[in-house]
């Protein structure tokens, strides 16, 4: 994606989404046992920045259990107040969490406590 050439924009999201429909096929067809990997895993797709490079509106997907860790299949509005800020590194925490970086308090910048509260529990199973 780029201003001068936002013509291309359409035709770029596309491929991005083609690429990621394959990178999620793969993984749900690997595995062994019961699970496949996209359960055991997880795979995250954000945007660079929001909206007009403004912090707000910032989709992010999630694809993927952590091994029953997340609970999948739902869609989470959190708002564009400093209020919700948190959100965001509480998503990144829960992520390392279930990928078993449990003694992990905080991500970010330590000295802004409304960013720190811990993991976004919406998420959790």
């Amino acid at each position: 994606y780029t201003h001068w050439d936002s013509d291309n924009v359409p035709h770029f999201m596309n491929w991005y989404a083609e690429r990621m429909a394959e990178l999620l096929g793969t993984m749900k067809a690997e595995g062994s046992g019961r699970e496949n990997l996209l359960e055991r895993g997880v795979v995250s797709v954000g945007m660079e920045f929001g909206r007009n490079h403004n912090a707000s509106d910032m989709p992010v997907m999630l694809f993927g259990s952590l091994g029953g860790f997340l609970r999948p299949g739902q869609r989470i509005l959190t708002g564009n107040g400093i209020e919700s800020y948190h959100k965001h590194t509480g998503l990144l925490l829960a992520l390392a969490h279930g990928m078993g970086t449990t003694r992990l308090t905080e991500i970010g910048n330590r000295n802004a406590g409304m960013y720190q509260q811990g993991l976004f529990e919406e998420l959790l199973a």
